[in-house]
């Protein structure tokens, strides 16, 4: 069997430089396949867990309540209570003289109020309360595009690193490649020793470039994970294509769509919206207020020694007795005072005064009902209105400079991205003939090379230009995508 000739192995070198180079990466890419994320579920998963953007969303409850409170403050506020009570029983004195009973006496009782109070601040909280929603429900909403965008922004980052990394993965084929050429030109006696240390040279750098690009393309997936709010699954493939497009949007066009879309100008319209709202509920502090109330209840008291409650209905008996006598003897009537200090009570009343003392706990007296309305104008308050209302009034105009200031720099975004993209396509444009012009001239070196018509610094300084080339290539790509991603940010749709 005859053996291959050192220009035979030179000629399958060289085919092996154009084919198996570039397809190298590919085969690696699709050596290991995990799950497949795409751009819509990594912004649906950030939504669900990122969290800073779930405590912006917080914030959109607490003022839908703060809504129905508005509203709630034209039903009149209803308390009620209930009561319990023990004195022991021993007298109190108050200047030498002993009052209270000898008896404990426990006690209940029990009330029922009802209040409303209106005023300008009651007639407008609806209104500002609906604004604070508006405002709150606005800024979540920026802070969902915000987001998104973020999201995207990271997602490409992930997918230029990875391009970068399969462009090594392909250097390095291609530098193997051409060690093997140089080591069977240097056993024909058509190279030299030094260009073989040269080409091991280059493969070990090209080594060394695949490795910090897929640590770098790694590090930005778990960038791109710890944004989304969750751990980051092994070997996940992202997949979503980004086409390069031109714009169908007019400049003009993509301004009207800012104006009316953008998150955080309609935010901040809204902002200034409930300060005006706070503003006119400041100024309403001026107004007289109406105060209704309503209110009833009931007590109850029982001695818990029945003996003194007979002894006190016994002494009430004795003392209208004793009444009656003194008023017989008063007229000249037949009187006998000694009478009634026989006087004992019947078994009937014995029992009606126990039982007229069985309260305690439920049995309540009520007490009169009350009804009153109030109608009050303060006049001065040490300035606190004044203060408020300016501050009212400071915060009001500040939101709308706010609006101001936003407006104009929605100009300069969507007008700078807009011209930024077009130069992006050109430059893709530009980087791409100048990729191809490297690749052929590659080529042309490694061609000469094989005949011997050129050194091998020819062939490194064109495998340097090619991989040069290609990098910038991949970076203008990616920056148009991010051109493009900003410009969507600040229009507040996709446009694409």
């Amino acid at each position: 069997m005859r053996l291959p000739s050192a220009a035979t192995k030179f000629a399958v070198l060289a085919l092996l430089l154009c084919v198996v180079g570039p397809s190298a990466a590919h085969a690696q890419q699709t050596a290991a396949i995990g799950p497949s994320l795409s751009l819509p579920d990594a912004i649906e998963l950030a939504r669900s867990n990122n969290p800073s953007y779930l405590q912006t969303l917080r914030d959109v409850a607490p003022a839908g309540m703060r809504v129905r409170s508005a509203y709630a403050a034209f039903i009149p506020q209803i308390s009620t209570s209930l009561d319990a009570s023990f004195r022991e029983g021993r007298p109190q004195f108050f200047g030498g003289t002993a009052f209270g009973a000898t008896s404990d006496v426990v006690s209940s009782g029990y009330s029922l109020d009802a209040s409303l109070q209106l005023n300008s601040s009651t007639f407008m909280g609806p209104r500002t309360a609906r604004a604070n929603l508006d405002a709150a429900e606005a800024t979540a909403n920026a802070a969902r595009q915000t987001l998104a965008q973020q999201v995207t922004q990271r997602y490409m980052a992930v997918l230029q690193q990875i391009a970068q990394s399969e462009l090594q993965d392909t250097l390095l084929s291609s530098a193997q490649i051409q060690l093997q050429l140089a080591e069977a030109r240097a056993a024909a006696g058509a190279g030299t020793v030094l260009d073989v240390q040269r080409a091991r040279v280059q493969v070990g750098q090209a080594e060394v470039q695949r490795l910090r690009a897929r640590n770098s393309a790694e590090v930005e997936k778990l960038r791109l994970f710890q944004l989304m709010g969750i751990n980051q699954p092994d070997d996940v493939q992202l997949v979503s294509d980004f086409p390069t497009v031109r714009l169908e949007q007019s400049l003009d066009q993509l301004l009207e769509l800012a104006r009316t879309q953008n998150p955080d100008l309609v935010a901040s319209r809204s902002r200034e919206r409930a300060s005006s709202a706070s503003l006119m509920s400041a100024r309403g502090q001026y107004a007289p207020s109406l105060s209704l109330r309503a209110g009833v209840g009931g007590f109850t008291q029982q001695y818990t020694d029945e003996s003194f409650v007979v002894g006190q209905a016994l002494s009430g008996k004795q003392s209208g007795c004793f009444n009656e006598a003194r008023i017989r003897d008063i007229v000249g009537m037949p009187n006998d005072p000694a009478a009634c200090s026989a006087i004992a009570l019947t078994p009937e009343e014995r029992s009606a005064a126990l039982n007229g003392n069985s309260a305690f706990p439920f049995e309540f007296d009520r007490q009169p009902y009350t009804l009153s309305a109030v109608v009050s104008l303060p006049l001065f308050n040490g300035l606190n209105r004044e203060v408020q209302v300016q501050e009212a009034a400071a915060q009001r105009d500040n939101a709308r400079y706010a609006v101001r200031a936003l407006e104009l720099q929605l100009v300069a975004d969507v007008t700078g991205a807009y011209r930024t993209l077009a130069t992006d396509i050109q430059a893709i444009e530009i980087q791409r003939v100048a990729a191809e012009t490297a690749r052929q001239a590659l080529e042309l070196a490694r061609e000469r090379y094989r005949v011997g018509a050129s050194s091998f610094v020819e062939v490194t300084q064109a495998q340097s230009d090619y991989a040069t080339a290609q990098t910038n290539l991949i970076d203008a790509i990616y920056t148009y995508h991010n051109s493009f991603a900003a410009l969507e940010a600040a229009v507040g749709r996709p446009l694409r």
